[in-house]
């Protein structure tokens, strides 16, 4: 599902704002990451030093230029590459292997190893849990949210100014 999202971030990115649209941003690497991740999973503490693998393979490809753009998941990028969302695989696949390995630290068997207090019945207690179960969701819908914050406040539409400005089309 988080792919297929991705896949109509692009696809939308590219209609709406053409240059500078997402090619592979932080929802394509969510999806690539939890492909890869899984068969990881057993390897518990181990995910640290392949993690710090990863970042430092990604710190070290980061100024490096590729002839292609079918290479840029991997952090390799060609000269002038423009995107709005930019999450290549090196270096933040290696802060999801970190994460996983803080994961089979804190949570052995499924179970948390430590208490923690209930959150409290508060409003902004309840928003935040509303928020965080509903990520995806959120996160999807911030940036339509925004254009229409935009208009309203603007009281034009910023699509035909973004069309023109990158397609030659509107007004």
């Amino acid at each position: 599902m988080i792919l297929c999202l991705a896949l109509g971030v692009t696809s939308v990115t590219y209609i709406l704002i053409g240059r500078g649209y997402i090619i592979f941003g932080i929802l394509h690497l969510i999806s690539i990451s939890i492909l890869l991740a899984y068969p990881l999973l057993s390897l518990g503490r181990m995910n640290i030093a392949l993690g710090l693998g990863a970042i430092l393979l990604g710190l070290h490809i980061q100024g490096m230029e590729a002839d292609s753009l079918w290479l840029i998941w991997l952090g390799l990028a060609p000269r002038g590459f423009v995107s709005l969302d930019y999450t290549p695989l090196f270096p933040w696949f290696g802060m999801v292997l970190m994460g996983m390995a803080a994961g089979s630290l804190l949570y052995r068997d499924l179970s948390r190893r430590f208490p923690l207090p209930e959150a409290c019945a508060c409003a902004p207690a309840k928003g935040l849990l509303f928020l965080g179960r509903n990520s995806l969701a959120v996160y999807i819908l911030h940036q339509p949210l925004l254009l229409l914050l935009i208009y309203l406040l603007d009281g034009r539409s910023p699509l035909p100014f973004v069309l023109a400005a990158n397609w030659g089309l509107g007004p």
